[in-house]
């Protein structure tokens, strides 16, 4: 049974956390202990990692759950316990490969998204720049951008996958924000990072009224620029199966599809 990390437990946990990008540093892990202790849990050397999915959600998502196959799904209805004693609507699981559902099926839980991964290597060749549309730029976001960036983004995506506030702030602190701008106001964004080699476009988007003209290809041209800048070799990036726009932009880019397809669950 789960039960919130004891201080020396957490000391122990703070590098793995911070490199498995759960937290930046640990200051931050150190004040998430103090805030809510029952989001970073231990049973033995079992480890689960929780957090609100968004702030207009009631989903306890599972950001991470270390342990041995044979205890997920006993592990999994403890954490379905915890999110209704939180006052959660439902449990969301961690993004799982589509061979390993099982034990999350087994405790109660359902498939609601599927997302495929996809990957081009960065040729020593320049990206070439191409004119987007007429009166559109690509220029780097910073935190005064937040608001419009979050109202571009409610425009995006429907409410599973819409980013509140703390979530932008958080990530345009430790990721690399670009935005697409037209007549002063924010008609795409891009968050991406680069780590030892490896870039991954974490998101793109694009509001309705600007799509099928060429931003969305502006905005990951400059995402894959800059990550060649950064010594990447290698970009990577998630999207829902059922998003055919999206594919077709990765395609048309140079991405493959990988045979690996992640699914999240929600409990019942």
């Amino acid at each position: 049974m789960f039960r919130p990390a004891t201080a020396d437990e957490l000391g122990r946990l703070v590098r793995p956390l911070i490199a498995a990008r759960l937290f930046t540093d640990e200051a931050e892990v150190r004040a998430a202990h103090v805030a809510d202790p029952w989001r970073v849990l231990v049973a033995g050397r079992d480890v689960a990692v929780c957090d609100r999915w968004r702030d207009h959600l009631g989903l306890l998502a599972v950001e991470a759950l270390w342990c041995a196959e044979p205890r997920v799904a006993e592990h999994v209805r403890g954490l379905i316990d915890l999110a209704h004693e939180r006052g959660y609507d439902a449990l969301l699981s961690p993004p799982v490969p589509e061979a390993d559902t099982a034990p999350y099926e087994a405790a109660g839980m359902h498939v609601i998204e599927t997302a495929s991964s996809w990957w081009r290597p960065l040729a020593r060749r320049p990206v070439p720049v191409e004119d987007g549309p007429p009166g559109m730029t690509v220029r780097m976001g910073g935190p005064a951008d937040i608001p419009a960036v979050a109202a571009a983004d409610g425009a995006c995506f429907e409410p599973f996958w819409r980013y509140d506030l703390r979530h932008l702030d958080r990530l345009a602190g430790t990721q690399r924000l670009a935005v697409a701008e037209s007549g002063g106001g924010v008609v795409g964004y891009t968050l991406s990072t680069v780590d030892r080699g490896h870039a991954q476009l974490g998101r793109l988007g694009v509001v309705p009224a600007w799509r099928h003209k060429g931003v969305g290809r502006a905005l990951l041209d400059d995402a894959t620029r800059a990550a060649r800048a950064r010594g990447a070799v290698r970009l990577t990036l998630c999207t829902q199966v059922d998003n055919a726009a999206a594919r077709a932009l990765y395609g048309s880019a140079g991405f493959e599809e990988s045979d690996v397809r992640f699914a999240f669950l929600r409990s019942d």
